[in-house]
């Protein structure tokens, strides 16, 4: 999957400008990676454990997306279909939630980073 930054950034354009077929590839491409089987959910939580106990922690956390960044992508651009808003919910009820401190920092939930600013 190409940077979780530029696929934001992508989205955000064409949902401005209202061009339809890039934006249904992009959410497309995030169905891809939040299945709405369990069944696949639950293989794709085995494939990231068998890579994180290959590589390591640091590095297999950062190959994934974190479920709160796409949430939070997605109900900015007025998507509201639960197909992949459902699933995204159940992957990051399933994670462990470790806040930072006060400064932007990156946040661990298990199996992703994110980031967040305190004010």
């Amino acid at each position: 999957m190409e940077t979780f930054p530029a696929l934001a950034g992508l989205l955000r354009i064409i949902t401005k400008y209202q061009i339809q077929r890039p934006r249904a590839a992009i959410i497309g491409k995030l169905r891809s990676h939040w299945p709405s089987s369990l069944e696949k959910h639950d293989e794709k939580q085995a494939t990231l454990h068998k890579q994180q106990q290959q590589q390591g922690a640091a590095i297999a956390e950062n190959l994934v997306i974190h479920s709160a960044s796409v949430i939070s992508l997605l109900r900015k651009r007025n998507y509201t279909s639960p197909d992949l808003l459902t699933p995204l919910f159940y992957d990051l009820s399933t994670g462990l939630a470790i806040w930072g401190s006060l400064f932007r920092v990156p946040v661990a939930f298990g199996h992703g980073t994110i980031y967040r600013w305190d004010e």
